[in-house]
């Protein structure tokens, strides 16, 4: 699993597996990612890997998320 920020932003509008610190695992098309300004990461869910405890709301496939980055954990490409 990856933590590099800068690498995750080559993969805009790409698929991505992103694990957070609360146990939650997706397969997502990153859609944005602002590190400067908002400190957030916009992403369509494609699949739920792993639900968090407790479940995060709107998390589910199609739904557009907008998370914190301090949240993720890591993330790898999808093949």
């Amino acid at each position: 699993m990856n933590g590099d920020i800068a690498g995750l932003r080559t993969r805009l509008n790409r698929g991505v597996r992103l694990r957070f610190h609360d146990g939650e695992v997706v397969e997502a098309t990153l859609m944005g990612l602002d590190p400067e300004r908002d400190h957030d990461l916009t992403y369509e869910v494609l699949r739920v890997i792993h639900g968090a405890a407790p479940p995060a709301r709107g998390t589910a496939p199609g739904a557009t998320i907008i998370a914190r980055i301090e949240d993720l954990d890591g993330w790898e490409v999808l093949d």
